[in-house]
């Protein structure tokens, strides 16, 4: 004697759907899978702007005009978001402490900078020769106008992979009021 056990319409269903998930489970698998093997071909076609803020990634201490290290960071670099991003952490732990988002918006680097004063200035960064960073004030939060304080215009050289130069300029009514110069070292 044969027993023959039939599935009801809603097993059927169960089946039919559990397989549809199982599907979408392999393939989602396989879009993530392919994500993961682009990324060194991405980062191959990136922005040179963008390359050379990502050879600043570690800390950076000032360097005294006498040629002195310092010991406190001024600067810490660090890669995010996958390397799409870079995360600049100034004067790290202090009561000054600001932060400063690299990204890119097609093939421009974008800053955001969160400032001390209180306002969040965005600047388009513009790669100078082979070792230069331009960044000038595209606007921002907490900025109506040029009048208000703010850093308009900044910029990194990089003198060779472990040493650095910044400086920021800071406009009130337009007009340049302040200027930050900093030599930097990489700390080993």
């Amino acid at each position: 004697m044969r027993l023959v056990f039939s599935l009801t319409k809603r097993e059927r269903k169960g089946k039919a759907m559990e397989k549809g998930m199982i599907k979408i489970g392999w393939i989602a698998l396989a879009l993530i899978e392919l994500a993961f093997l682009t990324l060194p071909f991405r980062a191959a076609i990136l922005p040179p702007a963008l390359k050379v803020i990502k050879s600043l990634v570690g800390d950076w201490v000032e360097l005294s005009p006498q040629g002195k290290v310092g010991s406190n960071i001024v600067s810490s670099y660090a890669l995010t978001s996958g390397g799409t991003a870079i995360r600049e952490v100034i004067f790290p732990g202090s009561d000054h402490e600001m932060i400063t988002m690299y990204s890119l918006e097609g093939d421009d680097v974008l800053l955001t900078h969160f400032c001390i004063l209180g306002n969040t200035p965005k600047y388009r960064a513009k790669l100078q020769g082979d070792n230069r960073l331009v960044y000038e004030c595209l606007g921002g939060a907490n900025i109506s106008s040029e009048n208000d304080k703010h850093m308009h215009r900044g910029s990194v050289k990089i003198v060779d992979p472990d040493h650095l130069q910044t400086e920021w300029l800071q406009f009130e009514n337009g007009k340049e009021t302040y200027k930050v110069s900093l030599n930097l070292v990489r700390k080993k």
